[in-house]
Order: structure tokens, then C-alpha cells, then sequence
């Protein structure tokens, strides 16, 4: 269960948009500080997840499901 605001879902109601694959701005700042956060990121599933609704293709890739990405 998430507790507090999420701004991330914030931008996209302020934007009018369904989720972030829609916008324009994929990937902004706001939304890759969320997917590298190291206790709540990713490989890289959640966007390439955003970007196959966004083509309109119903799917989901599971997390962890890509290889991990080596640190900068």
C-alpha cells in the first residue's frame, strides 16, 4: 500500500494524462530519480512498460526481470 503523494501520478493528472508513457517528456527527470532509487528502482522494466502502453500494446514485464544495470 503506498502512503502519501506520489509525484510522479501528480504530474500526470496535472498534465491530463492517463500515465507517463503518454507524455511527451518520457523519460523526464522526475520519473528516472524514481526508477534509480535504490529501494524502490528498477533495471529499466517500469519504462520500457510505460512505453509499450503508450504503443497501446497490453503488456507488462515483471520486475526484475532485465539484468541489472552496472553502477556509473
Amino acid at each position: 500500500m503506498f502512503w502519501g503523494e506520489c509525484a510522479v501520478a501528480k504530474c500526470s493528472i496535472g498534465k491530463g494524462i492517463e500515465h507517463c508513457g503518454l507524455c511527451s517528456d518520457l523519460p523526464c527527470d522526475m520519473l528516472q530519480a524514481a526508477f534509480d532509487h535504490p529501494e524502490h528502482g528498477d533495471n529499466g522494466e517500469r519504462l520500457a512498460n510505460l512505453q509499450a502502453w503508450a504503443r497501446g500494446e497490453d503488456s507488462y514485464i515483471e520486475l526484475g526481470t532485465f539484468p541489472a544495470r552496472k553502477a556509473h
